[in-house]
C-alpha cells in the first residue's frame, strides 16, 4: 500500500541547519460493569456563520449528524448553532452544571478557530472577520472577542473515574485566518483526566469544504455530513463496546489513513478507560438506534438555539435524552461499526472507509511489514512551532530484507533506518551503512559506536558530504506519551561531531545529540529529540519529532 507523503523529510532527524540544502486492528472491549449506568453528556456546537455570513456550510450538518449518533449510543444532547460569544459561554455553563462528576462527559465543536499568542481561540458567530484587514488587526480582533479553547476544557472537569473527551474540528482556511502566522492551531495544553483531538495537526490549515447537501432524507448518518472527519466520527460514536480513548485513537487513525497522511489530527491527554464511550446495549439493539437513523437532524436544524440577534438570553438548546427501546424499530447496520469482519473472513471495514481485503503481509525478520504505514510531525521546540509533516509507507519486502518505501524515493535497511532517499527537489539522499543513531532490539545499558557517512547530491549535480561520528547509550526502559498514544520506549542517546565537506568553499562542523525513543511494541521510534550546535557551541536547532499514528502488522521484533 503506497501512502503519499506529506511535507518534510526524514533525513531532518539528522541534518543541522548548517548543513541543509536550499488495515488498523480492532480494539479490544473494554471492561466496564456499571458502564451502561454511566451518565452521558454531549455537548454539540457547530458555527457556521459569523456576523451575517456564511462561511462554514459543513457545521450545521456535521453537528447534526454527530448529535444523532451520541443519541443512537445513549447521550443526553444539547446541540447549538451559531452561538455569539455570550451564548456559548452560557451553553458550557450549562454543560458544566449538568455534567455529574463521575458522567461521561463529551464536547463537540465545528466552526473556525485560530491561534494568537500560542493560545487557541474559538470564533463564535458575533465575531466579524475582514478578509482583507492585516493580520495584526485580525489578531488584535480575536483577543478581544475569541473564546479561548481552555474553556471548554474547564467545563470537562470531572473525577478519577470519569471519562471526558474535547473534540474540536475548526483549522479551516478561512481567508482572514490563513494568513495569521502561525497559522491554524496550536498544541493544546490538556488539563488531567481529559483527552483532546483536534482535527488537523498544529499549524496546519485545511480547506473549507464545498459540498452540496444529500438529496432527500438520509439512509444512513455518514450520509449526512460533510467532511470526512465527521463521517469517522460517526461511524466511531456507533461502534459498540469501545472505550473513550479508544474511539478518539480510531478517528485520528482514520482520517490519517483515509486521506492519505494528509490529514493528521492531533490527539494528546489522558482520560478513564474503563467504560464504553456509548452504552453498548443501545447499539447493539436495532430498536435503540433507530433514533439515529429515522432523524438524523434535530428540530434545531430549522431553529437554532440561540444567535447573534439573541446574544443577550441565555442559549436554549435542543435536549435530546437518550432513545428508549421502544422507539421504532431500524435496520441492524444503521449503527456503524468500527470493524466490521465479512462474511467470508476475506474482507474487513474500518471507519469511515471501505472495505479491504484481509491478507498476511509479506514481512521481514524484524517484523517490519508490506502496509506497514508511520505518520511523523517534527516541530521547533523553541518556537512550539510545526514544521513538518511526513508518512513512511513501505511499499515492499525484498528477499534480503531491505525495505522499499514511499512508491520507491525511499529505501531503507532491514531495521527499518533510512539508507537513500529522493526529495521532491531532485535531491538525492544516500547513508553508508544507515542511519545509525538507533538499531533494533536494543538493550539497557548497551552502548555502541556510531559512524556514518551522508552523501547528498544536489538537483544541479553538486555533491556534499557528511560524517556522523559519536556515541550512543541507551538507558531504561520508561513509558513516554506522544499523539499516538502511550508507548514503551527505550532511550538511545547519540552525542557526537559531524563535519561537511561541501564541493566547494570551507568545510564546516559542529556537534549533535539525538535522543530517539525506540519503542520495541513497533520496531520503530516514536520520538526524537534534535540538538546542534556549531562549532564553538552556540545553539542552531532544537527540535522534536513525534508519532502521530501507525498502522502495522507486527510479526517479530
Amino acid at each position: 500500500m503506497a501512502v503519499r507523503v506529506a511535507l518534510g523529510l526524514l533525513c531532518a532527524w539528522l541534518l543541522p541547519v548548517w548543513a541543509q540544502a536550499p488495515g488498523p486492528a480492532a480494539h479490544p472491549p473494554a471492561a466496564a460493569s456499571s458502564s451502561a449506568a454511566r451518565q452521558r453528556l454531549a455537548l454539540v456546537v457547530g458555527i457556521g456563520t459569523l456576523g451575517s455570513r456564511p462561511v462554514l456550510d459543513s457545521a450545521r450538518r456535521d453537528s447534526q449528524a454527530v448529535a444523532a449518533a451520541l443519541r443512537a449510543g445513549g447521550f443526553e444532547v444539547l446541540l447549538h448553532h451559531d452561538l455569539d460569544t455570550h451564548a456559548l459561554r452560557a451553553a458550557l455553563k450549562q454543560f458544566r452544571s449538568s455534567l455529574r462528576a463521575d458522567g461521561v462527559g463529551l464536547i463537540y465543536y465545528t466552526g473556525l478557530a485560530a491561534q494568537v499568542d500560542g493560545r487557541n481561540l474559538l470564533l463564535p458567530s458575533d465575531v466579524a472577520l475582514n478578509d482583507f484587514q492585516e493580520p495584526s488587526a485580525t489578531a488584535a480582533l480575536l483577543r478581544a472577542v475569541g473564546l479561548p479553547l481552555q474553556e471548554t476544557l474547564d467545563a470537562l472537569a470531572g473525577g478519577p473515574t470519569a471519562a471526558r473527551a474535547l473534540v474540536v474540528d475548526a483549522a479551516y482556511r478561512h481567508p482572514a485566518l490563513a494568513r495569521l502566522v502561525p497559522p491554524g492551531l496550536a498544541r493544546q495544553r490538556v488539563n488531567a483526566g481529559t483527552m483532546v483531538l483536534l482535527g488537523h495537526a498544529p499549524g496546519a490549515l485545511q480547506d473549507v469544504p464545498s459540498l452540496p447537501p444529500p438529496p432527500g432524507a438520509p439512509k444512513d448518518l455518514r450520509e449526512a455530513v460533510a467532511t470526512r472527519f465527521a463521517r469517522v466520527m460517526v461511524d466511531a460514536l456507533g461502534t459498540p463496546r469501545i472505550s473513550v480513548p479508544e474511539a478518539l485513537r480510531a478517528i485520528r487513525l482514520a482520517v490519517a489513513d483515509s486521506s492519505g497522511g494528509l490529514t493528521q489530527p492531533f490527539l494528546a491527554g489522558e482520560t478513564f478507560d474503563k467504560d464504553h464511550l456509548a452504552d453498548a446495549v443501545r447499539l447493539e439493539n436495532p430498536g435503540a438506534a433507530a433514533a439515529a437513523t429515522t432523524t438524523p437532524a434535530t428540530p434545531s436544524g430549522t431553529a437554532p438555539a440561540a444567535s447573534a440577534a439573541a446574544s443577550a438570553a441565555a442559549p436554549a438548546p435542543v435536549v435530546t435524552p437518550a432513545p428508549t427501546a421502544a422507539a421504532t424499530p431500524a435496520p441492524a447496520a444503521s449503527a456503524p461499526a468500527a470493524l466490521r469482519p465479512g462474511t467470508d473472513g476475506r474482507t474487513a471495514q474500518a471507519p469511515g472507509q471501505g472495505e479491504r481485503p484481509v491478507f498476511q503481509a509479506r514481512a521481514n525478520s524484524f517484523g517490519h511489514a508490506e502496509g506497514d504505514t508511520l505518520s511523523y510531525q517534527r516541530v521547533d521546540t523553541r518556537k512550539d512551532e510545526l514544521l513538518a509533516s511526513y508518512t513512511v509507507s513501505i511499499d515492499e519486502v525484498r528477499n534480503d530484507g531491505h525495505l522499499s518505501a514511499n512508491g520507491g524515493q525511499w529505501q531503507l535497511d532491514p531495521q527499518g533506518r533510512l539508507k537513500q532517499q529522493r526529495d521532491e527537489d531532485g535531491t538525492r539522499h544516500s547513508y553508508e551503512p544507515a542511519q545509525e543513531i538507533w538499531w533494533a532490539r536494543p538493550q539497557p545499558g548497551e552502548s555502541r559506536t556510531v559512524a556514518f557517512k551522508e552523501t547528498r547530491v544536489l538537483p544541479n549535480q553538486r555533491e556534499v558530504q557528511i560524517e556522523w561520528r559519536g556515541t550512543a547509550q541507551v538507558g531504561s526502559t520508561r513509558q513516554i506519551e506522544t499523539p499516538a498514544g502511550e508507548f514503551e520506549v527505550l532511550p538511545i542517546k547519540t552525542s557526537g561531531q559531524s563535519r561537511q565537506t561541501p564541493a566547494t568553499g570551507a568545510p564546516g562542523g559542529g556537534a549533535f545529540t539525538r535522543t530517539v525513543y525506540y519503542a520495541p511494541k513497533l520496531g520503530m521510534p516514536v520520538a526524537i529529540e534534535i540538538e546542534d550546535n556549531d562549532s564553538s557551541g552556540r545553539p542552531l536547532r532544537r527540535e522534536r519529532i513525534e508519532l502521530m499514528h501507525a498502522q502495522q502488522s507486527r510479526t517479530a521484533n
